[in-house]
């Protein structure tokens, strides 16, 4: 086993799998600066070495990420503070991470526990495959906060669930748990121990050449890159906008005020009753959006 750390993001490689951890357990593994600094580093690793053939992705503490750090938004200390275009940048730099793990050349898994919300469900949603634990919290949860998606997880649901199902998620900010997430299709694998679950994909991808894994990959996430870029930058403009607003300045001091301690910093929004409906029947039948 190689072990690799820089402080916020883990990595250990045991045999053709390199298991990278987001390593913030404190903040429940809020996207973070040197977090994503160190993301940066796990991805481009993926390229300098020889005979990987998976990725998994996983947070440490029992969350996989709730995103944004919204205490360090609010106090004025977060990355992403300071002005549009600065913000702008920061967010472009974050989609182009984003962009960087879709393409990687390798079977890419996320192990979800806990919290994936915003950012982090993005994050999840960057993989090729997800497993969950039945109790496991995921959400889109933006525009619950004022905000959009910004990092390309507008079109990476779509491309996965389907357009009523993305937009179910999308546009209500609903919080649903590892089992619905399978039912619709979010998730393709549920158990108790997400490493576990994740064991017969990384046993099947075994068998494969990191040659032909990553040709096969390359054939299947071209055009995906390229609509998703489009799309993620004219949701990084808008955000830019939408973190100067005094309306989302008010939304954020309401949803702050109504945690404390570790939980401040999470993106999950209050539980919502489960909407059903024809939605669910679409999972994924749906046709990605092209632009």
């Amino acid at each position: 086993m190689v072990e690799v750390s820089d402080g916020r993001v883990r990595t250990h490689r045991r045999g053709d799998v390199l298991e990278v951890v987001l390593d913030r357990p404190h903040r429940r593994n809020a996207l973070s600066a040197a977090l994503w600094d160190g993301l940066a580093a796990a991805i481009a690793a993926v390229r300098d070495q020889a005979g990987l053939k998976a990725v998994t992705l996983r947070g440490e503490g029992g969350d996989f990420s709730v995103g944004g750090d919204l205490k360090a938004l609010s106090s004025g200390t977060s990355h992403a503070t300071g002005s549009g275009r600065h913000v702008l940048d920061l967010l472009r730099r974050e989609q182009a991470i984003i962009r960087d793990l879709v393409a990687l050349p390798v079977l890419t898994i996320a192990l979800i526990d806990g919290a994936a919300a915003g950012g982090g469900l993005d994050l999840a949603l960057a993989c090729d495959i997800r497993v969950a634990t039945p109790d496991a919290k995921l959400a889109a949860s933006f525009v619950r906060r004022g905000l959009v998606p910004d990092l390309g997880g507008l079109y990476l649901l779509r491309r996965t669930v389907g357009y009523p199902v993305a937009a179910r998620l999308a546009l209500t900010g609903e919080v649903i748990d590892g089992r619905e997430a399978h039912r619709i299709g979010l998730v393709d694998a549920l158990g108790g121990d997400v490493s576990s679950v994740a064991r017969p994909f990384l046993d099947a991808v075994a068998e494969s050449t990191p040659y032909a894994l990553g040709r096969c990959k390359d054939a299947l996430v071209r055009q995906d890159v390229v609509a998703g870029i489009a799309q993620a930058n004219e949701m990084a403009a808008t955000q830019a906008v939408l973190l100067q607003e005094p309306e989302f300045q008010e939304a954020l001091k309401t949803f702050l005020a109504r945690r404390s301690g570790a939980a401040a910093s999470s993106t999950m929004p209050e539980p919502a009753a489960p909407v059903t409906g024809s939605a669910d029947r679409a999972r994924r039948g749906g046709s990605p959006p092209t632009r």
